[in-house]
């Protein structure tokens, strides 16, 4: 049999073995239902119970003088990460621009009704694009701080850098949260290695969604979505790529602080711009008390 399976014992990630190793392992005890399993086409860890492919492992009778001790809990550690600093600093700088003519704004109200949405697809993503936020914090343990949006060539190479890891978030219009890198189908194509196992702890960090943006502008047809952050009643910087917005410019935009149904509408004036055409910040302008209902909602639930 092709040896094509990994699994993983005492925190530790094993193989590849054959399938008939597997069962061995299993019939002697040393695996279990609840033991993780991963082989290429996967796109994360599975623990053998939810693999169809190995029902029969545990199903089948098992001989009366064969013994499993399988503990209460068992304890999987994620991947070891590399402890070092970032090489250059990921936060970006903000640049101001000449130009202040105003821009045409938004109409009053974005509608953006569930059968508009298109849901995310990965098999048509180009990796030049960019359209990816990631978000650090969980994978070092420190503050989460959102950046991008990056290509994912640019991700790959932050990745192969050192500066981010299979526990880093990543979110994309057409997503509805943050997903982890190693939870993605393309982890292996992209990194040329097995995503690592993400532990129930690190997950449930990870449930809090985006503070999105939607802007849309009378001259054009195109709704652009960005990631919102440094979030406060004064105002907030939106991550979104090549968006034709200048210093000076007056917008509205519907805003959805949980990425979900609850939204509202507001309106800002550009004080700042991001370098490489990946952003800006605004200030709010006549902000309603629906808006700084459901921004301080936010802030004090996050």
């Amino acid at each position: 049999m092709a040896a094509n399976w990994y699994y993983v014992l005492d925190n530790e990630r094993v193989g590849p073995v054959s399938q008939e190793e597997l069962e061995k392992l299993f019939s002697e005890g040393t695996l279990f239902e609840e033991s993780f399993v991963w082989q290429k086409g996967f796109d994360n860890w599975k623990h053998i119970q939810d693999v169809p492919a190995l029902e029969y492992l545990y199903k089948k009778e098992i001989a009366p003088e064969v013994k499993r001790d399988v503990p209460v809990e068992k304890k999987l550690a994620t991947e070891k990460n590399i402890d070092n600093k970032f090489s250059e600093d990921l936060t970006l700088h903000l640049e101001e621009s000449e130009d202040s003519d105003d821009y045409a704004a938004a109409p009053e109200k974005i509608e953006h009704k569930k059968d508009e949405v298109v849901e995310f697809n990965w098999a048509t993503v180009s990796f030049d694009d960019r359209i990816f936020t990631i978000k650090t914090g969980i994978d070092r343990n420190g503050v989460e701080n959102e950046y991008g949006p990056y290509a994912l060539n640019f991700i790959k190479k932050l990745f192969e850098e050192k500066r981010i890891n299979g526990k880093t978030l990543i979110f994309s219009p057409g997503m509805t949260a943050w997903i982890f890198l190693a939870d993605t189908p393309i982890y292996e194509k992209l990194f040329a290695a097995l995503p690592p196992i993400i532990d129930e702890v690190d997950r449930r960090k990870s449930t809090r969604r985006p503070f999105v943006a939607r802007l849309l502008f009378h001259d054009q047809t195109k709704v652009y979505e960005g990631i919102c952050r440094d979030i406060s009643i004064g105002g907030l910087q939106i991550l979104v790529a090549d968006c034709p917005l200048v210093l000076g410019n007056t917008i509205s935009m519907n805003v959805h602080p949980d990425n979900g149904e609850r939204s509202f509408v507001a309106q800002g004036k550009i004080v700042r711009v991001l370098t490489d055409s990946l952003g800006f910040s605004l200030r709010f302008v006549g902000l309603n008390e629906e808006a700084r209902k459901s921004i301080e909602e936010y802030i004090n639930q996050n």
